[in-house]
């Protein structure tokens, strides 16, 4: 049993996942009509544009500042994990996996902004 589950872990984690990740990150990609390229601009504004100014009107308990609000979701998203691993990849693939890296983080982007569009949606 163990045999058949570790076979079907390599499966899965392996070229199919890749597979399906691209190409759903593409399709919303084109969906959205390039929805990360396009507002590439407010986001930077919204987000690093606002981390270090000061706002009055945000002073209420329970609100986060933006600078709070991005220390947050990086802290949630990036850990020793990630940092070993892209290490790793750089080591052992060269500039090419810099490549990849940045293609999955471009298509990753649309993903993250549909999970967290339906989250929305659905909460």
């Amino acid at each position: 049993m163990s045999q058949f589950i570790n076979a079907l872990n390599d499966f899965i984690w392996g070229p199919p996942l890749i597979i399906l990740m691209l190409g759903t990150g593409l399709y919303f990609t084109i969906g959205s009509k390039f929805f990360q390229i396009r507002y590439f601009n407010y986001i930077m504004k919204q987000t690093l544009g606002k981390i270090f100014k000061k706002q009055d009107e945000n002073n209420a308990e329970g609100v986060l500042s933006p600078l709070e609000a991005v220390s947050t979701a990086i802290g949630g998203s990036v850990g020793f994990g990630n940092i070993a691993g892209v290490a790793t990849a750089i080591a052992m693939g060269g500039p090419g996996a810099t490549l990849w890296m940045w293609i999955t983080a471009f298509l990753g982007m649309i993903l993250k902004q549909v999970e967290v569009t339906l989250a929305v949606y659905y909460r």
